[in-house]
């Protein structure tokens, strides 16, 4: 599964990629909701076209967390990381 934080209404999101286009540099992606400090599959799909420029980074800690393993749980090191990425893009 291929996750990167990406920057959308000005604000960061998890999303997972499931198509791009080269040619316009574009990614199709499918948005997580937040659930407190955890990020889940929202129960309707958002799925979106966003400019490959507005991706921070790749994730590389999100894991399966609670007993119905529905949530993922990202380390603080990355959530700090991303976090930084997306306020030097902001500023």
């Amino acid at each position: 599964m291929n996750l990167s934080p990406f920057i959308y209404d000005r604000n960061w999101f998890i999303k997972q990629i499931l198509d791009k286009d080269p040619d316009e540099g574009v990614y199709e992606i499918n948005f997580m909701a937040k659930a407190k400090q955890m990020y889940k599959w929202p129960t309707v799909e958002d799925r979106i076209w966003v400019d490959h420029n507005d991706g921070l980074c790749v994730i590389n800690t999100l894991k399966w967390s609670g007993k119905s393993q529905r949530l993922f749980k990202m380390s603080s090191e990355e959530k700090e990381k991303v976090s930084d990425l997306f306020k030097s893009r902001i500023a």
